[in-house]
């Protein structure tokens, strides 16, 4: 063993304990790499290289790298931790904190490393994490199984109740705002009540779309094969907010108004017609009720000018109800009032559109009527079997519908109504 083995002056002083009888071999000089200082030395948990513990039999332990080592008490280390059960001081510390007697053998784990502390800590913190993570998605779930419970609770009646509600109110702000004669909620009402009628009849949704394409009419076999396969979601919406704005449109062609999809797109986007928030529309009670279907009183965009067409064809399809073409002597007479022109660019608009209807015969009547001097007014006729008509054509109701006569459109300038170029049967 190195230490205090005779011969020459490699030899190291040492010092006798008289409590144990250890033979403690102290190195005087520090080795490379520690510190030299007692305070940053004392800071070690280590100990020094080059000491090693001298046992009575002359057993020593190997440091790191062959070399010795040894802890014992040191005027520049202080009085290390003795063992609890035979009271020696020749301990040592093992990689993971634990103190263990050279004497004895007993391992104490009531020592710990302050790195080994840290470790355990952050282990400890890392579990408790888990568990509340485990303890949350517990939460999550339970909350995912009361989910069932509302949907069950749908009521079909409160969500038909409320979407008439708003029906009826986009119907009376056409009226008082948009110039909407007073007959056309009757009309409106009619549309609502014939779809009702037709819903309850198929047992499925009238207007549906069906892998991306738009279906008219009902196929019973393919609901009927969903609910075979468990694919389909019960219950859900049988409509859009979308289509209750068809009904609206479908009535103003019924009516032959002088209004396009553009007119409602417009109004739905600047709020005259609330769509996006239409759960104001409804009152507090039936908003607590309808949590299941609180989507579909919230939509996310406004439809376009298109889907409204679309719409509004495929819902005169299935309650049987026929659209009459678009008032466009009406339409024409509106844009210019809108536009500021005056009566006279009315009239022009007019019997230039005369003229684009009129085929080749009946053209070639109305260049005769026109070189005799009769003109193109209203006062003129264009031959035998024409007919003078007014900026509003009539359109004829469906069977089923209550008949909703139509009414002339309300003209802006009375000067440009009249002077409406005569039609040719």
């Amino acid at each position: 063993m190195k230490g205090n083995a005779g011969g020459g002056g490699g030899a190291r002083p040492c010092s006798v304990s008289e409590s144990s009888g250890h033979v403690l071999v102290h190195q005087k000089v520090t080795p490379a790499g520690l510190p030299t200082n007692r305070t940053a030395r004392a800071a070690h948990t280590r100990p020094p290289r080059g000491c090693c513990v001298a046992h009575p039999h002359g057993a020593g332990m190997e440091g790191d790298g062959g070399e010795e080592y040894g802890i014992g008490f040191d005027a520049d280390w202080g009085v290390t931790s003795a063992c609890h059960v035979c009271g020696s001081t020749a301990v040592t510390y093992t990689d993971v904190g634990e103190q263990v007697c050279l004497d004895c053998g007993t391992q104490s784990q009531d020592v710990r490393q302050l790195t080994t502390e840290a470790m355990q800590t952050e282990e400890e913190r890392k579990a408790a994490t888990a568990t509340r993570k485990r303890a949350s998605y517990k939460a999550a779930a339970a909350a995912r199984t009361a989910l069932p419970s509302a949907v069950d609770a749908f009521n079909t009646r409160d969500f038909v109740q409320a979407a008439q509600i708003v029906l009826q109110s986009y119907a009376t702000t056409c009226i008082q705002r948009c110039g909407m004669p007073p007959s056309f909620f009757s009309v409106v009402g009619d549309l609502w009540f014939h779809y009702l009628a037709r819903w309850r009849d198929a047992g499925v949704p009238i207007a549906h779309i069906i892998h991306g394409r738009f279906v008219t009419a009902p196929n019973p076999l393919y609901f009927a094969k969903l609910r075979v396969d468990g694919m389909t979601p019960a219950p859900c919406v049988p409509f859009t907010l979308s289509l209750l704005v068809s009904i609206l449109v479908a009535a103003a062609r019924r009516l032959c108004l002088p209004f396009v999809e553009k007119d409602f797109v417009m109004w739905l986007e600047n709020g005259t017609l609330p769509y996006l928030d239409a759960h104001s529309l409804l009152p507090a009670d039936l908003r607590v009720i309808l949590t299941a279907a609180a989507a579909f009183f919230a939509p996310t965009h406004v439809p376009t000018a298109a889907r409204l067409a679309r719409l509004t064809i495929a819902l005169a399809h299935n309650v049987g109800a026929e659209l009459p073409p678009p008032n466009i002597p009406a339409l024409i007479v509106r844009n210019a009032h809108l536009a500021g022109l005056p009566p006279a660019a009315a009239t022009a608009a007019l019997q230039l559109y005369d003229l684009h209807v009129l085929d080749e015969e009946q053209l070639a009547v109305y260049a005769e009527h026109a070189a005799q001097g009769g003109g193109g007014g209203a006062g003129g006729g264009a031959g035998g079997g024409s007919s003078s008509s007014s900026a509003t054509s009539s359109g004829a109701p469906a069977s089923g519908l209550s008949s909703a006569q139509p009414t002339a459109a309300a003209a802006p300038s009375s000067g440009a109504h009249d002077a409406v170029a005569v039609r040719v049967a």
